[in-house]
């Protein structure tokens, strides 16, 4: 098992495709243009980092942590971030185009009305209608149609 520990450190324009980080710890870093196309980084740590421009097209993230981050212009697209957390980050232009955010979790996330592809199917705590938190997935809050409940439209 391989696991990094960059807590504190600056990247500018660097990649770590493919890379297998489950469980790193990058807390406080600065990782600019900074790509992990296709990487594992399932329970990583990324808390309060400046990640402009991050990219983890294609990767995983689930489980991990992105509190307090600014991951503005960044690219979550395909990617799987299952039950991560994304509390008071900054989401200005990320691009969540097909990724999987089930169970993801957007508490007080900033510009989420600015995402880029994102449906939020599966995601707590989303403010995605006037500001209003969802207190739950959006499945509870799905419209049933009358004819679920034994009741004819025609």
């Amino acid at each position: 098992l391989w696991f990094l520990l960059l807590a504190g450190s600056y990247f500018f324009h660097c990649s770590f495709a493919l890379a297998q980080g489950q469980g790193s710890n990058f807390d406080g870093s600065t990782l600019d243009h900074c790509s992990f196309r296709l990487a594992n980084l399932d329970g990583a740590s990324i808390r309060n980092c400046v990640l402009p421009w991050f990219e983890l097209h294609g990767g995983s993230a689930n489980a991990a942590l992105f509190d307090g981050s600014d991951l503005s212009f960044s690219d979550f697209t395909r990617a799987s971030v299952q039950f991560t957390s994304f509390k008071f980050t900054k989401l200005a232009d990320a691009n969540f185009h097909l990724a999987d955010v089930t169970g993801a979790d957007f508490w007080e996330a900033e510009d989420t009305d600015l995402l880029d592809g994102f449906s939020g199917e599966g995601a707590v705590n989303l403010p995605l209608e006037g500001d209003v938190p969802i207190s739950g997935p959006p499945s509870k809050h799905r419209f049933i149609p009358p004819r679920t409940h034994g009741v004819s439209i025609c």
